[in-house]
């Protein structure tokens, strides 16, 4: 059984590397558009992994700024799917 110091860092990390994974990919290789599902969730999963991580270390301004990053990704998720008039989902 892993300890829950373990699972906390886990979460920050896996967080982290799914943020900068959905940067570089949007960003710096341009194979997924910012409006994409693969991008949205990409920085949703993360943030709130990341505020997981931060509030269990003590870090409550970090949860504040990542809750507020992953609201942000679910509003353009939401936007994908319930607002959107075109219909053809960016993977």
């Amino acid at each position: 059984m892993l300890e829950p110091d373990t699972l906390v860092a886990a979460a920050g990390w896996i967080g982290v590397i799914l943020i900068f994974l959905g940067f570089s990919l949007n960003v710096l290789t341009k194979v997924i558009s910012s409006e994409s599902i693969s991008f949205l969730m990409l920085n949703f999963v993360g943030a709130w992994l990341l505020v997981v991580n931060s509030y269990f270390t003590g870090q409550y301004h970090f949860s504040i700024l990542n809750s507020f990053w992953g609201v942000v990704a679910l509003v353009g998720i939401v936007k994908v799917f319930f607002v959107s008039k075109n219909k053809t989902f960016k993977y």
